[in-house]
């Protein structure tokens, strides 16, 4: 019996997808990282306590994109493994 290219192009393309999901969240991150350290660091030689209230900004900022790229690879999470058993049986996998 022939393999189903179908079910393991679907379930690349979820891997691929995930993959993609993961990397943004944590490059996300490291780039918020980078605007909270400079305002303390600001904060820290001025001893301007307005800077330290100014690291909220980046926080909440980042925090909006983060979640979401965490929402969709959870999303696509749980789709991968409703698609895994399919794809062992050898059945057509719809991703719609």
């Amino acid at each position: 019996m022939l393999p189903d290219p179908h079910g393991s192009a679907c379930k690349r393309l979820l891997n691929t997808v995930i993959n993609r999901l993961s990397t943004n969240s944590f490059l996300l991150k490291g780039w918020s990282v980078l605007p909270v350290s400079a305002l303390f660091a600001l904060a820290a030689s001025d001893s301007n306590v307005t800077f330290v209230f100014l690291v909220c900004v980046p926080a909440i900022a980042f925090w909006g994109p983060d979640e979401y790229f965490l929402l969709l690879e959870r999303v696509y999470r749980k789709h991968h493994d409703r698609v895994r058993p399919m794809a062992e049986d050898r059945t057509w996998i719809a991703l719609g």
